[in-house]
């Protein structure tokens, strides 16, 4: 019986081992496969910014046609189309991009190839631009609704052509909406990181005014929010469309913020690499969490 008890145990164990390394893959699994899962799903607090993307002088050049081609989820049955002069470019699909390509008309006319789904493989069909007309999502806290973008084709010498953008013109709440909210921003962030600041070099670390003086604590609170809150304001948005995860965004901005501002604290104020750090989390956690409050009043 003891000997069946522990072969009993140790293929448990076994087991249990095996089990527990099947949940881990299977976690990281998921993980990697839940964007392409969740890939149709709108983050919360964000809003959608439409696109009137136009070519503005296709007429230029009566020698060739300009096609558009969607590519992306469920775009094998979209046909590629003509493009006309300032029409605003379409794709069937909100999560698809649009490939530009130029043809030669008189091509195009007599074999009626835009009946085929496949441009790449056809050397009559040259790539130009892939754009992306059905928009992207911004966090709420940007004012931009809409982009009206133009581009302008141009023949090369060698008698190819090319693309170049010629406008952006974003359209929304304005520049003087983002310039009150950043700065209301800015000074609820310095208020709120200077008091936590505070609390911690003198409730917590104990360092009295002979080592680290009031001023010396205050600018440098300020100093550290002051050159890191336009990085989190301003590039969040871009990192928002280029990492379309809910929460990662924030995260990435947030981690490079707490790993800036300690280093700000370990060479102005002298603290450790620990005692920076922590304080620098500590801070940032604590104005995100109040911004949050508040804003959502």
């Amino acid at each position: 019986m003891g000997r069946a008890a522990l072969a009993g145990k140790r293929l448990s164990g076994i087991f249990m081992a095996n089990s527990l390394q099947i949940i881990f893959l299977a976690a990281i699994f998921l993980s990697l496969l839940s964007p392409l899962l969740f890939s149709d799903l709108i983050t919360p607090n964000t809003h959608h910014v439409s696109r009137c993307i136009k070519i503005i002088n296709v007429n230029d050049f009566p020698e060739i046609y300009l096609i558009g081609k969607a590519y992306g989820p469920m775009a094998e049955d979209d046909k590629p189309y003509i493009i006309e002069q300032n029409k605003c470019l379409s794709v069937g699909y909100k999560f698809q991009d649009l490939k530009i390509y130029w043809a030669k008309r008189d091509y195009v006319n007599l074999v009626g190839a835009l009946g085929s789904s496949s441009l790449e493989n056809n050397s009559n069909f040259h790539f130009l631009e892939t754009v992306s007309p059905a928009g992207y999502y911004v966090p709420d806290s940007s004012p931009i609704t809409h982009e009206d973008i133009s581009y302008a084709l141009k023949k090369n010498p060698d008698g190819s052509f090319a693309l170049a953008q010629s406008s952006l013109l974003p359209s929304g709440s304005g520049i003087a909406s983002i310039l009150l909210g950043f700065l209301f921003a800015a000074i609820l962030t310095i208020i709120i990181e200077v008091a936590v600041l505070f609390a911690i070099i003198r409730r917590w670390l104990k360092i009295k005014k002979g080592l680290i003086s009031d001023l010396k604590l205050i600018l440098a609170g300020i100093f550290a929010s002051a050159l890191t809150l336009p990085f989190a304001w301003f590039v969040l948005p871009i990192i928002f469309v280029l990492i379309p995860v809910p929460f990662l965004p924030t995260l990435f901005i947030e981690l490079i913020v707490i790993v800036a501002e300690a280093a700000i604290y370990y060479f102005v104020l002298k603290l450790s690499v620990k005692n920076a750090l922590i304080a620098s989390a500590i801070c940032n956690i604590c104005s995100f969490i109040l911004g949050l409050i508040i804003f959502a009043l």
